[in-house]
């Protein structure tokens, strides 16, 4: 590709990945946009200030998707870390990763679909609880799929390693392998989050729309024709990735020389 195609193409690229970080935060204080005007009439911050008040449905969606994707994120990492090494390990380690596979395969809304009768049944059904039991089926597996690249033979000789030294298995666990998979943890975390903060259609069929998370905020927003709390709730929608990648980029990546 000659030399100034090649810079055209990033720039477009920039441009293109930037904008949404701009336009939408930028939209959220329009306001008197009407059709078929092109610009908005008044840019105001009255959104906002209702918003940090506490008089907008918007923070409670926030504070709530933020509860539910850290709760099982931790969660899912945690599990997944440790049935990855049972499946590893085990004798039926590729019969693991098929089963394990199956929930991340399936769309989200045919899964839910499919366990809509049994958490009715539970009576867990439109609420908190069931969202993020709904979402761990999904997360946990993901999770298990992700550590088995973990799991390594490498890893099993620092554990018979450190035995053979005298190290206690929980020694070994604390001292060895915790630290050595750090990073893993970390980037396993971040993943799961964004699964859960994303997720629109498990949440929308087993929340029965009594668990208002802000992806389905948006929606609803965009449905009921208005913009500025459309762009609010997606600046708050992409304003915890952007700061999990910056996060990533510093304390993952940045320390291996990436």
């Amino acid at each position: 590709m000659p030399r100034k195609n090649f810079h055209i193409v990033l720039v477009a690229s920039v441009v293109i990945a930037v904008f949404p970080f701009v336009w939408l935060p930028l939209m959220s204080f329009f306001s008197d946009w009407n059709y078929p005007n092109i610009l908005p009439g008044v840019l105001d911050v009255q959104q906002w200030k209702l918003f940090f008040s506490g008089q907008q449905d918007v923070r409670h969606s926030f504070l709530l998707s933020l509860a539910i994707a850290t709760t099982t994120a931790t969660l899912s990492t945690a599990v997944g870390f440790g049935l990855a090494r049972t499946v590893s390990f085990g004798s039926r380690r590729k019969q693991g990763i098929f089963w394990s596979l199956l929930p991340v395969t399936i769309s989200p809304v045919l899964f839910a679909t499919i366990l809509a009768f049994y958490f009715n049944v539970a009576g867990i059904s439109g609420t908190v609880g069931g969202v993020m039991i709904a979402q761990l089926l999904i997360a946990i597996p993901f999770s298990i799929i992700y550590f088995t690249a973990f799991w390594t033979p490498r890893v099993m000789h620092m554990e018979q390693l450190a035995a053979t030294l005298g190290s206690t298995p929980y020694q070994t666990f604390t001292q060895v392998v915790l630290p050595y998979a750090r990073p893993f943890l970390l980037v396993c975390f971040f993943q799961t989050f964004i699964i859960s903060w994303f997720e629109y259609g498990l949440t929308s069929v087993i929340g029965a729309g009594q668990v208002q998370t802000l992806t389905l905020k948006v929606y609803l927003y965009v449905q009921e024709a208005s913009p500025s709390l459309a762009a609010l709730a997606a600046t708050l929608l992409i304003l915890p990735p952007a700061l999990l990648l910056w996060f990533n980029r510093q304390y993952v990546f940045k320390p291996l020389g990436v």
